[in-house]
């Protein structure tokens, strides 16, 4: 299966793998790109987050280029995304640089499978920096297994609907069940937790304390 990895325009958080794969630069995240020594297979974006000099040195080294207008109803990393969807259909899709950055940017990348054109993609996309893993999940029942490295995990239901957990720390069911935005600083026990999802999808949040 293909790896992909995606570099939004915001800090990446960590060292971008050095192995092969397929590199997907967004906006400015193709700097970050370019600056690790990695080539870049697509340039995504507007580019309105970089100098002139850096645009053309991001077409000059870019393998494939999808330059998008300023005003739109995408966000680039959606755009990024379609070019995976396209070209990488049964891709695994690896995002640096979507957290941590402005808010309003990182909940936009945060809620990416809003868009229903994105479902095939719900399970094989996750969001990582130094202090988060994000995963997505479907409806139905959900097997969550712990990484290692990460104390903490917690659950949000998009859209709002019935959700159980099952084999954490702090479980949820219909005899205690209550209604929060996100069900958060949850951990696991000595085994995979369970979660069920009525309809849309779970964002799985791996996340760990500042080292």
């Amino acid at each position: 299966m293909t790896k992909i990895v995606i570099v939004a325009g915001g800090p990446p958080g960590l060292s971008l793998p050095l192995e092969n794969q397929v590199t997907i630069g967004v906006d400015r995240g193709c700097l970050t790109v370019l600056e690790a020594g990695l080539s870049l297979d697509w340039a995504v974006g507007d580019f309105d987050s970089v100098t002139i000099e850096e645009r053309n040195r991001i077409v000059e080294h870019a393998q494939h280029v999808v330059e998008l207008a300023a005003e739109k109803n995408d966000t680039d990393l959606e755009v990024a995304l379609r070019v995976v969807l396209e070209h990488f259909p049964q891709g695994e899709v690896t995002v640096y640089g979507a957290l941590g950055g402005r808010l309003d940017h990182s909940l936009a990348n945060l809620f990416w499978p809003s868009q229903a054109e994105f479902a095939p993609l719900l399970d094989r996309v996750q969001l990582v920096d130094d202090q988060n893993r994000v995963l997505y999940r479907g409806p139905g029942w959900q097997t969550v297994a712990p990484l290692v490295g990460f104390t903490y995990v917690s659950f949000m239901v998009e859209p709002d609907s019935p959700f159980e957990i099952e084999g954490a720390r702090y479980l949820l069911n219909a005899s205690n069940y209550f209604y929060k935005k996100i069900y958060g600083s949850n951990e696991f026990l000595d085994r995979p937790i369970r979660l069920r999802v009525e309809k849309g999808y779970a964002i799985i949040i791996y996340s760990r304390d500042r080292r």
